[in-house]
């Protein structure tokens, strides 16, 4: 069993500028709801995964080093695919195989030091970020 980051962007963003947004990073947001991370995470099928690897046991994400390149890469995935037309939420979370999250917070993406929040990321918690201003 193993960490595994998983996201998705909720709202009627274009496929291409999401997909464009994408190919410009090492991690890569799927278009999805917080009901698809919390299936994703209980079915372990590797949907909604943020990243390519095995596992995200390694991942910088939860390392307290807002400087750490895949923090500073997710930050910016996340504020590119927040700002798409179309943006209205975020929902993200680091959890153990099949394991349910323990907590749920909403927050706003206009009051985020997203790099911040990605070093302190606490696995177990589902993040849902509103891009609405």
């Amino acid at each position: 069993m193993c960490w595994i980051l998983h996201g998705a962007l909720k709202g009627g963003v274009d496929p291409a500028a999401l997909e464009a947004i994408n190919k410009k990073h090492v991690c890569h947001l799927s278009a999805g709801t917080k009901h698809d991370v919390k299936t994703a995470v209980l079915s372990c099928n590797g949907a909604f995964r943020l990243t390519d690897g095995c596992c995200d046991c390694e991942s910088d994400v939860g390392r307290h080093d807002p400087d750490a390149a895949q923090v500073r890469d997710l930050a910016a995935l996340i504020a590119e695919a927040g700002a798409l037309p179309g943006a209205e939420s975020v929902s993200l979370c680091k959890a153990w195989d099949t394991q349910r999250n323990k907590r749920e917070c909403v927050l706003k993406l206009s009051e985020l030091d997203l790099r911040q929040l990605f070093a302190d990321f606490e696995p177990g918690t589902l993040y849902t970020i509103s891009c609405q201003t």
